[in-house]
C-alpha cells in the first residue's frame, strides 16, 4: 500500500514544476485583483487537477486496476492508498493556503474553511473517478467547480453573520461522513469492475 502512495507522489513530483507555475500565476491574479475569495477557487482547481492527473496516469496504463488487484493487497488497501495520496496532496496545499492566508492577511478561520471545503471536494471526486474512469474529467471538473462556487458563497455568507465556528464543525462532520461513505463506495465500485 505504501508503494502505491509512493508511486502517486512520484507521478505528482514529475509534474510539480507545472503546478508551481500555475499556483504562482493564480496567486498573482488574486493579489492584483485584491479579491481574496479567489484563493479558494484557484487552489480547488489545482487540487482537483492533481487528483485527476493521478487517475489519468493510472487509466493511461493498460489494465492498471487489474495489475494492482494481482498484488497481495486488498481492494480496500488500494482505495486507501489513493485516499492517502489525496490527503498528502491536500496537506501540501494546506500549508500553501495557510502561508498565503497570512501573507494576504486572511483570517485563519477562513483558511480552515477553505481546507475543509477542498477536503470535501476531494472526497467527492475520488468515487467519481473510480466510477467513470476516463470520462470522469469533465464530470469531476464540473461538479467540483459548482460545488466550490456554492460552498464559497455559503462560507462568505457565514463570515458576514459571524457563525464561522459552527460552520467549521458542520463541514468537518460532513467531511467525515462523506469519507466513510466514499471509501465504502469506491471499494464496491472496484469489486464490480473485477
Amino acid at each position: 500500500m505504501i508503494g502505491l502512495v509512493k508511486k502517486d507522489m512520484l507521478l505528482l513530483k514529475s509534474q510539480s514544476f507545472s503546478y508551481i507555475i500555475i499556483l504562482i500565476i493564480f496567486l498573482l491574479m488574486t493579489i492584483t485583483t485584491n479579491f481574496i475569495p479567489l484563493v479558494n477557487m484557484w487552489f480547488g482547481m489545482v487540487i482537483v487537477s492533481s487528483v485527476l492527473s493521478l487517475f489519468a496516469f493510472d487509466n493511461a496504463e493498460n489494465n492498471y486496476n487489474k495489475l494492482v488487484a494481482a498484488f497481495p493487497i486488498t481492494l480496500k488497501q488500494i482505495v486507501l492508498s489513493r485516499y492517502i495520496s489525496c490527503f498528502c496532496i491536500l496537506g501540501i496545499y494546506s500549508i500553501i493556503i495557510i502561508v498565503t492566508s497570512f501573507a494576504l492577511k486572511v483570517s485563519i478561520i477562513e483558511a480552515i474553511l477553505n481546507i475543509l471545503t477542498l477536503l470535501m471536494v476531494l472526497i467527492l471526486n475520488i468515487p467519481i473517478n473510480y466510477k467513470f474512469g476516463d470520462k470522469s474529467r469533465v464530470i469531476s471538473a464540473t461538479i467540483s467547480m459548482a460545488f466550490i462556487g456554492v460552498l464559497s458563497g455559503f462560507l462568505y455568507a457565514s463570515q458576514k453573520v459571524k457563525i464561522e465556528l459552527p460552520v467549521i464543525i458542520i463541514i468537518a462532520v460532513i467531511d467525515i461522513l462523506l469519507y466513510i461513505g466514499s471509501l465504502y463506495w469506491c471499494v464496491k465500485i472496484l469489486q464490480n469492475k473485477e
